[in-house]
């Protein structure tokens, strides 16, 4: 399968992490940025599934990998740029917490 045929067909899937890792990887030319997930391991095994995400950056196209705990997310609320904010969110304090504050 062609990396075009890939991503395009990744990218129609819903939220739910169903894409092969395997079959992601193969996605050179695409710089990913990782969700909560990844590298966590389910009953001793690593995660092997992630859903490819697109959304529109300050520079342009961003993609996405999701895993379960993103998709978590989602289930409260469907949107993806909720979850995005979440996600972002997080991030903030836990970095605010580091610093003290």
């Amino acid at each position: 399968m062609h990396d075009e045929d890939l991503l395009k067909r990744s990218l129609a899937s819903v939220l739910h992490p169903c894409t092969q890792m395997k079959q992601l990887e193969t996605l050179t030319l695409l710089r990913l940025h990782a969700l909560p997930g990844c590298g966590e391991f389910v009953a001793g095994q690593p995660v092997s599934r992630a859903a490819l995400l697109a959304v529109e950056g300050e520079d342009g196209r961003e993609y996405w990998l999701g895993f379960d705990k993103f998709y978590a997310i989602t289930r409260y609320n469907r949107s993806l740029h909720y979850a995005l904010a979440v996600y972002r969110l997080s991030r903030e304090i836990r970095s605010a917490r580091r610093m003290g504050h």
